[in-house]
């Protein structure tokens, strides 16, 4: 039996905790359960209840609530890698263990249940409606479009988080635009009106290579999430697991998903690229 303490995070940083424990589960034929969950996320107020019943409704999650006979913290170093669980783990098979802090952000955990994940994490059907009450004139721009992601907000005040992406962007657009020539790009962002003022370039850049562009002002967090996971080409990630899973649940074969080489300004082993990426100089 193993469990996770949910910590007040945004969607996608809960998904990498949430399919942790999931996968564990799967793999070594036992329960999981999240604790906490209800709590809301510091970006948008939200407890994600849609996705937690979908976990809730699988054979593998224990709904009755549990003492732990053991507490777990993964290394704050090491929430970009992959642990060997084995080793790093007591023997939750046989007792019960609980998270009570951790991140597990890396493929290697789950990418063996890839097609199960794709369908826990599939657009639920109130963002549906949503998307094509609200976008319907422009989704198949949309849906035949590359997304590129400019996270600010709480990063620009954050120093372990805000990495400048001047040059990784640039390089992007640039192998972008000479692989797909006037393709379509759709820029997101939790402060769109501020991209211009930290990446003044970048306009200027999507018209020097081409770009049909467009660039959305949607701030409800879920519903951004599935309009960049929409955009079929794949996209060009900020150093944010937003568009590490938007990417991700790109089931595309031929998509295009671009990360930059520096992730966090810590000095830790980083390993959170998934299979396929193309891993670009900040």
């Amino acid at each position: 039996m193993i469990g996770v303490i949910i910590g007040p995070t945004g969607v996608c940083n809960r998904i990498f905790q949430m399919i942790f424990v999931y996968a564990i589960a799967r793999k070594y034929e036992t329960m999981f359960r999240f604790e906490n969950w209800q709590i809301q996320s510091h970006h948008s107020y939200q407890t994600y209840d849609w996705l937690v019943k979908r976990f809730m409704q699988t054979p593998w999650y224990h709904m009755d609530p549990i003492s732990y006979e053991i507490e777990y913290k993964e290394p704050h170093d090491k929430f970009l890698t992959y642990l060997d669980v084995d080793k790093e783990l007591p023997d939750f098979k046989n007792k019960s263990i609980v998270i009570s802090y951790g991140f597990f952000q890396n493929e290697k955990y789950f990418k063996d249940y890839r097609m199960d994940i794709l369908e826990l994490l599939k657009e639920p059907e109130y963002i549906t409606f949503y998307l094509e009450q609200t976008y319907l004139r422009i989704l198949s721009f949309i849906k035949k479009s590359y997304f590129l992601h400019v996270r600010l907000g709480d990063y620009l005040t954050n120093q372990k988080h805000f990495i400048r992406l001047n040059k990784y962007y640039e390089t992007c657009l640039k192998e972008i635009g000479e692989k797909d020539p006037q393709s379509n790009i759709v820029l997101f962002s939790n402060e769109p009106n501020k991209i211009g003022h930290i990446y003044p370039d970048l306009i200027e850049q999507l018209h020097q290579y081409h770009f049909n562009f467009i660039t959305l002002n949607e701030q409800d967090e879920i519903a951004c999430f599935y309009l960049m996971q929409r955009c079929r080409k794949g996209g060009i990630c900020s150093n944010s697991t937003f568009g590490w899973w938007a990417g991700w649940l790109n089931s595309n074969a031929e998509k295009l998903i671009y990360m930059p080489s520096k992730w966090i300004n810590m000095e830790i082993e980083n390993d959170i690229y998934p299979e396929g990426t193309h891993i670009v100089e900040v």
